[in-house]
């Protein structure tokens, strides 16, 4: 039996009568609290969403069943179907009827989705037992890198939340060192903080502890994806929790990642196609589809697959990209152009229009937030200098960024055709070094033993 506090419920209720659609934060503020509410709507609601996630054993960073879109709104995953309401019910009724329906999609996993254990959850069980405080933090921990993960801004990193959450797992880390939960846990944290070297250590001891957990699987994946660019063992690793899980979006969508990386483009289009079956009309994964066909060179469909995100969500920075950057490695400037103003315009740039390709990438090098980990903002502002034309300034920068631990787009420089120029340059050599050679990979203890 599952057992819901009655705002969370309000608030099941508004995402199932969305019908699939994504529920505005300023839709779920008027229903859930009334439109002249006196309360801190930004943290409530974030607050209800926790509390069904916890309900529903889902997860922000591998969503089952409430997907977030950053700053915009929620969307219910599973498709709805409603039921009918009694005679004499009415209105209300059919709401609880509706509402009802989404929570039996939720208990039973239905319409594709496997009733499969939590992720972190699995993990936690096989662990030892925490103390209450221990807990208590071990929890707030958590709840803090959600809350970031919820405010969409996994690019400019909310340092308090970050901060927060890293000052609770320490403390489970350094009380509790067998918890291997705890030691995962910190590793994300710390790698979005910019601390690789000690996120790193934090993901190799978690691994040790628990070797075969998806948990550990996937990290160690991602790792090895987005850090070391071992994409072979990156594969092998995410291909052992899709044997366990087969459906498992945030993993299928890692390997399309994986193998565009590896220049496998059409499998990995065939991949997407897939977890568009699994998780349909959902913006992040169209978005994820569209840059990765942009990578993959399909840019035809990489402005398909932006349209579809943008016809979800009009305002969203992915789908344009990929529509923008392949018109424009389409040799198609007016195209790419109309885009740029007609995105900037949704963004609140002043009315005036970009004239050329080039205005807009000194527009962005001027405007861009930056990173609070530097070496992301090196990454993101010497592809920029590159794009303009500045070579030596855009290599030094990347090198930079490398060498500091970042990612940006250095999984894709080698396999992607719209980089191919940047792989003719003349110091390539010294940045394709630094993107496959600086970092040793992270491999599970169990493969380890069987060699």
């Amino acid at each position: 039996m599952l057992s819901i506090p009655p705002k969370a419920f309000e608030l099941l209720v508004t995402l199932a009568e969305s019908d699939g659609q994504t529920a505005t934060r300023e839709e779920i503020k008027e229903r859930v609290w009334g439109a002249e509410a006196f309360v801190d709507h930004e943290k409530g609601i974030h607050f209800l969403v926790h509390q069904l996630r916890n309900a529903l054993d889902d997860r922000a960073s591998a969503p089952r069943y409430i997907e977030t879109l950053p700053r915009y709104g929620y969307r219910l995953i599973p498709p709805v179907e409603e039921v009918a309401p009694r005679a004499g019910r009415g209105w209300f009724g059919k709401r609880v009827g509706v509402a009802a329906g989404a929570l039996l999609l939720a208990v039973a996993g239905l319409a594709g989705f496997r009733a499969i254990g939590h992720d972190r959850q699995a993990v936690e069980s096989a662990a030892p037992a925490l103390s209450p405080v221990l807990q208590e933090a071990y929890d707030s921990g958590l709840y803090h890198l959600d809350r970031h993960r919820e405010l969409g801004i996994e690019i400019y990193p909310n340092q308090e939340l970050l901060e927060r959450s890293r000052d609770n797992l320490d403390r489970v880390a350094q009380a509790a060192p067998d918890f291997a939960p705890g030691h995962l846990a910190r590793a994300e944290v710390l790698f979005l903080l910019g601390e690789t070297a000690a996120a790193t250590e934090a993901l190799a001891r978690g691994l040790a502890l628990a070797p075969d957990a998806i948990e550990s699987l996937v990290m160690a994946s991602s790792f090895n994806f987005y850090r070391a660019r071992r994409f072979d063992l990156a594969l092998e690793q995410v291909d052992r929790v899709l044997l366990q899980v087969p459906d498992r979006v945030e993993s299928l969508v890692l390997r399309a990642g994986i193998l565009t990386a590896m220049g496998r483009h059409e499998e990995s289009a065939a991949v997407m196609l897939s977890v568009q079956e699994i998780s349909p009309r959902s913006p992040r994964i169209l978005g994820s589809a569209a840059l990765l066909a942009t990578y993959g060179g399909s840019y035809e469909e990489a402005i398909r697959w932006g349209r579809e995100t943008l016809e979800l969500e009009p305002r969203d920075p992915i789908g344009w990209h990929a529509i923008i950057r392949s018109y424009a490695a389409s040799d198609r400037e007016q195209a790419a152009l109309a885009s740029v103003n007609e995105f900037l315009k949704l963004w609140g740039h002043p009315p005036e229009a970009v004239a050329s390709l080039t205005e807009y990438e000194r527009l962005r090098l001027a405007s861009e937030t930056p990173n609070p980990v530097a070496a992301e903002n090196q990454l993101r502002r010497g592809l920029t200098h590159w794009w303009l034309g500045h070579e030596d300034q855009g290599f030094d920068l990347l090198l930079a960024g490398c060498r500091d631990g970042g990612i940006g787009e250095l999984p894709f420089l080698q396999a992607s055709p719209g980089f191919a120029s940047l792989r003719r340059s003349r110091r390539w050599g010294e940045l394709e070094r630094c993107v496959f050679d600086s970092v040793p990979a992270m491999a599970s203890p169990t493969r380890l033993a069987s060699r």
